[in-house]
Formats: C-alpha cells, sequence, structure tokens
C-alpha cells in the first residue's frame, strides 16, 4: 500500500492485541508513530537510549512494555522539541 502524505510506508506490530488498541483509540489516545524527522535531531537517539529497560527475561511482557516506555518518553520529547507540528503545518498551508 502507497502512502502519498509520509516519508515512509507504515508497519504495524501487533504486541497487545487488536482489542486494546481499539480501547485506547475510543479513550482519545493517538497510536503512536516514530517520525523520520525525530533523527535529525541529535537528542533522539539519547532519549531512547536512556529510556530503553534492560531485561533479565526476553518475553513479550517486557518488549511491549519497554516500547511503552520508550514511546512515551518520545512523544513528551517531541512535544518539548518540536511541538505540535501537525498545527504549525496546517496554520502554514492556510496562510499560504
Amino acid at each position: 500500500m502507497a502512502c502519498t502524505s509520509f516519508d515512509h510506508l507504515p508497519i504495524c506490530v501487533d504486541l497487545c492485541g487488536a482489542k486494546e488498541q481499539r480501547q485506547s483509540h475510543a479513550s482519545g489516545h493517538c497510536m503512536y508513530r516514530f517520525e523520520a524527522m525525530w533523527l535529525r535531531n541529535a537528542s533522539c537517539e539519547q532519549v531512547v537510549a536512556d529510556n530503553w529497560l534492560p531485561s533479565s527475561t526476553a518475553d513479550v511482557r517486557n518488549l511491549v512494555s519497554t516500547i511503552s516506555h520508550v514511546s512515551s518518553s518520545l512523544r513528551r520529547w517531541e512535544r518539548n522539541v518540536f511541538g505540535c507540528v501537525k498545527r504549525q503545518l496546517k496554520e502554514k498551508t492556510d496562510h499560504l
């Protein structure tokens, strides 16, 4: 499936199950998306390194927990570094 509005093709990894995803959408949480533009900022890699929780066991629950922790940290980091990109893009597009 080609995507014309993003610079990448989405990959969907369902580690928690579709039911939890639907409940998350219903509660107003957006689906997590890693943005390629984040890699242009030097501190992105450090956010991941600081928040990746090493585990002594290699089970799916630990992986899901670690990914959730890193994604929450990246969302906070994105708001602080980039602000609201979608709103800024809409404002600039409307201005043009």
